[in-house]
């Protein structure tokens, strides 16, 4: 979508899953934040095999078995003949529509337990090794799957990340491009500039017998023309060690590094430095089968997160968690599992008191079908200071995400989410986000997909002291992003950007409008 980040942050997308199967972000997601922009890095190839895509057959004839609701309600290919061709052309989308609806609606029949008798278990098996072969060859899920504003990602955040089909289960990558920024400060009086980015990572996806390795990590350089004073470098990493002694008896130890641009601060304008964000994340999962479909879960966590910029959400904290829960699976492969989670914080730069956070989640998941997927979290956090109480804050926290493929050639994804975290100024306090994003992807042909994503943010500050800057500050932004990938041959894409970003606030001077374009190659040896 992986081990909650400490649960009340969006889910870490580290590839490690908590539950019975993956449960992280969808395919394909460059690690990044809600925290500003970033070069991202591709990660966790785990999740792009095992999670929402299964392998596909262009066949319109469906599967044998009586409870299969995709084929035979798929229209005939082509216009209808009898009809002229504008009227056929609009009666076969009519019809195209009216099909996926039905198909939708039959699957989630199959998916509830209460139709889940006559469904196989192993529809929501993870992917073999056959359906990763199977799967590097399609159009993977749109990247920009996290609703981030304000990136500007010289990898687009909205294409597939597709492998050659004589890829191995060790894959470096090497990109190099060109951009341009019409505000590289996202500051109400913009500068522009250009920019160029090198990046090398290393993939790897090794399974034997029970046990499963995988590692996504990338190390980037980012040099401006004008303005040399913003260069940086972003390390990223995600590994994980999905371990089985038996079948009933699992777990996953993982290990992430999260970096990025931190936008968040309301900036004059004037290019002094790139504010960085750090995110560290150490993990470990234990997950115990018990009475028929009942099992067990345990886990412990250590996140550790470092900004420059001490106006965004949760800038800086050391949490160390852990976690209970009991999970159900049906037959069907629904699952449903409730979890409590509690946490030993404090601020590392001595800006409060130590704190202790408490939560509670529900997750939903849904097996993925021939055409879709869903996965939900609802919960409720609640931070409690061991002095300093007008710092405590509480609140529903949680999100939702739901991937449709229409054939195989097209695929929208589209997510809600609700996050609360600290704020470090001052006297602290709160800052709330909710996020909404929609992300169509269309594999215009063998080598050519293009994509689109289009993300809302609302942000609310609820600072301790009414003197804060940040007081009573709202903001809502904006970001729609178009992404061409042309793979002419196997071992190497072309990557074309154009990217729109806009955020309005309550706040004087934090208003900005900036357009990243770029181009780039990326070379799979």
């Amino acid at each position: 979508m992986p081990t909650d980040r400490h649960d009340h942050r969006r889910r870490g997308d580290d590839g490690q899953g908590d539950g019975p199967g993956p449960t992280g972000p969808l395919p394909g997601v460059r690690l990044v934040s809600d925290h500003g922009p970033a070069f991202p890095f591709a990660l966790s190839f785990r999740e792009n095999a095992a999670m929402h895509t299964a392998p596909r057959t262009p066949t319109r004839k469906p599967p044998a078995g009586p409870r299969t609701c995709v084929g035979d309600l798929l229209p005939p290919a082509g216009p209808v003949p009898e009809l002229p061709p504008r009227v056929a052309g609009a009666w076969t989308v009519a019809r195209t529509a009216a099909a996926a609806a039905a198909s939708a609606a039959c699957s989630l029949a199959i998916a509830w337990p209460v139709a889940a008798q006559a469904q196989p278990a192993s529809a929501s098996a993870p992917a073999s090794d056959a359906e990763l072969d199977a799967l590097r060859g399609r159009i993977a899920a749109p990247l920009m799957a996290q609703p981030l504003i304000g990136q500007q990602p010289l990898v687009p955040l909205a294409t597939s990340t597709r492998l050659p089909a004589h890829a191995g289960p060790l894959v470096v990558q090497v990109s190099a491009g060109l951009a341009h920024d019409s505000n590289v400060m996202r500051a109400p009086s913009a500068l522009s500039d250009r920019l160029a980015v090198l990046t090398a990572g290393l993939r790897l996806d090794k399974r034997w017998s029970l046990q499963r390795l995988t590692l996504d990590a990338e190390a980037s350089a980012v040099r401006f023309d004008q303005y040399g004073q913003l260069d940086h470098e972003l390390a990223n990493y995600r590994s994980a060690w999905e371990w089985a002694f038996t079948p009933r008896l699992t777990g996953t130890l993982s290990a992430r590094q999260t970096q990025l641009r931190d936008f968040s601060a309301v900036d004059d304008g004037t290019p002094a430095r790139a504010d960085l964000r750090t995110e560290r994340e150490q993990a470990g999962d234990l997950r115990l089968g018990g009475v028929g479909a009942w099992r067990l879960e345990a886990g412990a966590s250590r996140l550790r997160t470092e900004s420059d910029q001490a106006r965004t959400l949760e800038a800086n904290a050391h949490i160390d968690s852990a976690r209970l829960g009991v999970g159900h699976r049906w037959p069907s492969g629904l699952d449903l599992a409730l979890r409590a989670r509690r946490g030993q914080g404090h601020y590392p730069h001595g800006v409060g008191p130590d704190f202790q956070d408490d939560q509670v989640d529900l997750v939903l998941q849904v097996p993925r079908h021939v055409f879709w997927s869903f996965d939900a979290r609802l919960g409720q956090l609640r931070r409690r200071h061991d002095a300093q109480a007008a710092r405590d804050f509480d609140g529903a926290v949680g999100q939702a995400r739901v991937a449709w493929d229409n054939g195989a050639r097209t695929r929208v994804e589209a997510g809600l989410e609700r996050e609360l975290g600290g704020y470090d100024l001052g006297a602290g306090g709160q800052v709330r986000a909710e996020r909404f994003f929609i992300a169509p992807a269309w594999q215009a042909g063998a080598r050519t997909t293009l994509s689109l994503r289009h993300a809302i943010e609302w942000r609310r500050w609820s600072p301790v002291d009414p003197a804060a800057p940040d007081a009573g500050r709202e903001d809502r932004s904006r970001a729609t992003g178009l992404v061409l990938d042309w793979q002419p041959r196997t071992w190497w894409q072309l990557l074309l950007q154009v990217r729109g970003e806009r955020r309005g606030s309550s706040l004087p001077g934090a208003q900005f409008r900036a357009t990243f374009t770029s181009i780039a190659i990326r070379v799979t040896p």
